[in-house]
């Protein structure tokens, strides 16, 4: 009884010394959530700036990208935003502070997966340490957009399979459906292969009952939820259809150097480093430690050299059946591109999870082994210098790697600087609409909550209903912004109902639009805009700035929009 009092203890010392670190973590990015008043995650920009309509129903009016946002925003996220909305929290401050308790969430599961596999308490806090670490060098979670919920369900969901609790296992996929729908499919993969064993290099059908329990249940769970998603985001059946693989390599922005890059030229990069199309996404590896992961079926097949790899449980073949889910949903993903989304968006979630896993089990047995080679020494001077150096050498490369990358965490918040801009824009009519091709026009719905056309952060190409017309909007304001024709930028504002037009100081040299990545996707527009520009032909607006120019702030002006089609040009 005492014995097993002292393991239960090892146990909760390690998860207590898991959470201090994710704790730790969870609090560097607080500190930098709320550096600013003006600050806000990158890809909150796109998934909340809408949610304003639950503070004040007249923002956005007749919007079309916070329509198309919120017609695609999943059931459980959004309640999640809506509920405390009505109790007047402002959707962005809970956006800053939903990841902490993520990360929290995710690290006491992931610990536990973990002991389901490899019951060494240490070797646990070792791999949640990594699998935090790899959570950090990338923005997903921190972005608490539908994604970021994703790693405590889905990892809970796991936990639940392997301890063959099936209410609560059927519960985390709800949970899953309702908040990124998309890994229902990895799950329900999940299921179906564990129907089928490897026992003795042979493939067998399983006999076991609760495989079969749980897969029917969790069929039945799966195709309830995406009911669901899709009578709730049928109200965004207007920006139909999804682009499909021969329109899509039509659009630069998916192209090599497009804003969302997927057809790489490099075919090798493609299917397997890529980010959005590769088997084995690069950004997976930005924490550099979870790559041990790799050398674990090498370290199995000379199992009988570790000691402790005696430990490894049957539950490990998780771990494979994951991976087999997500092989299989890449290459469907493949073959329906873009109706299930990238193909790489199913292997970095798990990847990283598997990896974290395996690298726990891969260092913790190395060290091990280092361990008795140092007993194995002669001296005791010897003795206490190998293990001296083994103890200092894990700390600095598990406790300070954080302080070897150039920044960590990474969590991605946008600052803004203009805050004249931000508050001026914020005294106007709920109604107005910004043009503006600066990269500056993709803050003021989060800071101003005012309605812009166009700005890059919201060039989303899967549903071509809206980004058609989204494309559309951005070529005629590249050539009513640099058209010498009065009447083509009086047709522009009257089409449009534009009330203000921002601009950078640098907007009108030819640098600026061959520069621009962003703009370069909208030829033939772009060039022939730049070409003006290089033969000397000044622009309208650039003629009307000095009489209608309203505000500036560190190279950012404002015209009014009726001053630019009232005033004769000079």
């Amino acid at each position: 009884m005492a014995r097993n009092f002292k393991i239960f203890y090892r146990s909760k010392f390690w998860l207590f010394a898991s959470l201090f670190f994710t704790i730790f973590y969870s609090i560097l990015m607080l500190k930098m959530a709320f550096a600013s008043d003006y600050i806000v995650q990158d890809d909150a920009r796109q998934h909340v700036f809408w949610m304003m309509r639950f503070l004040d129903a007249d923002l956005f009016p007749n919007d079309l990208i916070a329509d198309y946002f919120q017609s695609r925003a999943p059931i459980g996220y959004t309640l999640l935003y809506k509920i405390p909305a009505f109790f007047g929290v402002n959707p962005f401050l809970l956006n800053k502070l939903i990841p902490p308790f993520l990360m929290v969430s995710s690290a006491i599961y992931f610990y536990y997966l973990f002991l389901e596999i490899f019951p060494i308490p240490a070797s646990a806090f070792l791999a949640t340490l990594l699998f935090d670490q790899a959570v950090l060098v990338k923005d997903d979670l921190s972005s608490a957009t539908p994604r970021a919920f994703l790693d405590p369900f889905f990892i809970a969901f796991l936990y639940y399979l392997l301890k063959e609790n099936l209410i609560l296992c059927l519960i985390s996929l709800f949970l899953i459906g309702i908040f990124y729908p998309q890994y229902l499919f990895i799950c329900g993969a999940i299921l179906l292969v564990r129907l089928f064993k490897i026992e003795n290099n042979r493939f067998l059908i399983s006999k076991n009952q609760k495989d079969y329990r749980f897969f029917y249940s969790g069929c039945g769970i799966i195709i309830f939820a995406i009911l669901i998603y899709l009578i709730t985001t049928a109200s965004g059946s207007q920006f139909n259809p999804v682009a499909t693989l021969e329109q899509a390599k039509e659009l630069p922005v998916f192209g090599d150097r497009g804003r969302l890059k997927f057809f790489v030229d490099n075919p090798f990069v493609y299917w397997i480093f890529a980010e959005n199309s590769g088997l084995f996404p690069i950004h997976v590896f930005r924490s550099i430690l979870i790559a041990f992961g790799i050398f674990l079926p090498i370290v199995l097949k000379y199992k009988s050299s570790f000691n402790l790899a005696g430990l490894i449980t049957k539950k490990s073949s998780i771990l494979r059946e994951i991976l087999f889910a997500s092989w299989l949903m890449y290459l469907a993903a493949h073959l329906f591109l873009f109706k299930l989304h990238f193909p790489g968006r199913y292997n970095d979630h798990t990847l990283k999870i598997v990896l974290a896993i395996a690298a726990g089990i891969v260092i913790s047995l190395t060290i091990e082994k280092l361990w008795q080679w140092s007993l194995q020494q002669r001296s005791r001077f010897q003795k206490i210098l190998a293990k001296a150096t083994i103890s200092i050498a894990v700390i600095c490369i598990v406790f300070y790697y954080p302080l070897l990358v150039n920044r960590f965490p990474l969590p991605v918040y946008v600052r803004g600087d203009r805050p004249q801009i931000y508050q001026f824009f914020a005294k106007q009519p709920q109604d107005i609409t910004i043009a503006s091709l600066a990269e500056e026009a993709s803050l003021i719905p989060s800071f101003s909550y005012r309605s812009i056309l166009v700005a890059r952060e919201y060039g989303i190409p899967f549903h071509l209903g809206y980004y058609n017309r989204f494309r559309q909007r951005t070529i005629d304001l590249i050539e009513a912004q640099y058209t010498d024709n009065l009447k083509t930028v009086e047709t522009f504002i009257d089409r449009y109902k534009i009330n203000f037009w921002m601009l950078e100081s640098a907007s009108f040299t030819p640098e600026y639009l061959s520069n621009n990545k962003w703009l370069q996707q909208y030829n033939p527009t772009a060039r022939a805009a730049e070409k003006k520009l290089e033969i000397g032909i000044e622009p309208i607006l650039l003629q009307k700035k000095k009489d209608c120019q309203i505000l500036e702030d560190k190279g950012v002006y404002v015209l009014d929009a009726k001053c630019i089609i009232n005033q004769k040009t000079n």
